[in-house]
Order: C-alpha cells, then structure tokens, then sequence
C-alpha cells in the first residue's frame, strides 16, 4: 500500500488527512466537499470511497441510499502445543477460515446469523473464539484442542446488504459522484485492479482494462443480486 501512495505522490497526488463532512449537491453535480479543517474544497470529480463507516453517509449527503454497513470482524491468533506439519489455508464449511503464520496461526469467521449487528465498535468479540471457533477448529483438526491464544485485533468489513459485491460506478442521477464501496471484506485485495478500473471510469468516461458495469449502482435500484457467498 505505501508503494502505491509514494507512486501516487511522485505522479503529483497530494493527500489531505481530513475528514469530509459535508458534500454539496447542484442539480446532477457534486461539489464542493466541505472538510473539517481544510473548509471547502472545489471538485470537478467526487470518487466516495469512505470506505465501512462513512461510505452511506456520504453518498446520503448527495441524495444516494447506498446499501452499505460496518459490521464487526475479528482475527484471532494462536500456537498449537502439537507440532504441526505444512498446513494450506483451510476453510470449513461453516464459514471459518484459519492459516499457519510463521508459528502461529490465524483464525477467523463472519459472526453467526443473527449476531452480526450493525456497530460502530472495534473491539475483540472473545466470545466468538471460544464458543464457535474453537469448539469447531478441535472438532475438525484434533491437534487444535490445545491451543493458546496469543493475540486478536477486530475491523470492520464495509457490508453491501444487497449482494456481498463491490459496488462501482456512477449513479445515474450525478454526472461527477462515482462510488466504490461494499466490498464485504475483498477491498485489500481487489484494490489494485479496482483502482486501474476507476481511473479509467473517471478519466474515459468507460472501463478499458476490465468490465465491471454489472457491478455499478444500477443493480441497488432494480434489485438485480451478484450474490456473493464467501464473505468471511
């Protein structure tokens, strides 16, 4: 990721650690974004990647319901007293994930339905670990039934309710708001390409490299679903 910003910066990007709290709307056009401290900034063009807890703000700011929510993940580490032998990234069918890390290992799951509210709140759900994950990683992997945990730190995946996916592109009512959000806990990955692709959307006017128009804003108001199943 700081390769990505010093290539930024040495292609005369300049960033600002502010906070947007207000977008102003003119018939189809947004602008100008009002920061904390900076005041008013003029915007030909307003990319909306604020990412899990602002994100549907923000679009809210310029008339857009974007279907978008922070909801808690947490990831566990831990050391197995059994020596282990090369192990790959497993995932079980109930959603749980775990890896080795150097010695250790990591853990994790999306909470289990009905337990996965909408929160503002990063702190470590120790409950999750030691009612679900572990009864789980000692029923399947025997070796795991002594364990201890050395570590856990939470964050929030940006959720799209609707489908699980990214949503990307203009809304058709604003001719300079583009949205990329919802990425349900694939942001880090896809970034690379999905920052090639917003380039290109915001500079040509179409996708050239990648064609992720069935991934635009379109599929909220007609309720067309790309559902993804493995948001962990």
């Amino acid at each position: 990721l700081q390769a990505f910003r010093r290539r930024a910066r040495s292609l005369g990007v300049t960033y600002i650690d502010d906070e947007a709290i207000g977008v102003a709307r003119q018939g189809s056009r947004a602008g100008p974004v009002t920061l904390r401290d900076a005041g008013q900034i003029e915007a030909g063009v307003v990319v909306n990647a604020a990412g899990a807890r602002d994100a549907a703000h923000i679009a809210g700011l310029v008339g857009i319901e974007l279907p978008v929510e922070p909801r808690k993940r947490c990831v566990f580490v831990f050391e197995c007293r059994e020596a282990m032998g090369r192990m790959p990234l497993t995932i079980f069918t109930n959603g749980l994930g775990v890896r080795p890390e150097g010695r250790s290992f990591l853990c994790n799951m999306a909470p289990p339905a009905g337990h996965d509210p909408v929160t503002s709140k990063v702190e470590v759900d120790y409950a999750l670990f030691d009612d679900v994950l572990w009864p789980t990683l000692a029923q399947r992997i025997p070796a795991f039934e002594s364990i201890k945990l050395l570590n856990a730190y939470p964050c929030h995946y940006d959720v799209n309710t609707l489908d699980g996916n990214v949503i990307i592109g203009r809304p058709p009512e604003l001719d300079n708001f583009y949205l990329v959000a919802g990425f349900s806990g694939h942001g880090l990955m896809q970034s690379p390409a999905i920052g090639r692709a917003m380039s290109e959307l915001v500079t040509f006017g179409e996708y050239r490299t990648l064609d992720l128009t069935r991934f635009g804003y379109e599929r909220v108001l007609t309720g067309e679903k790309i559902q993804e199943t493995n948001c962990y």
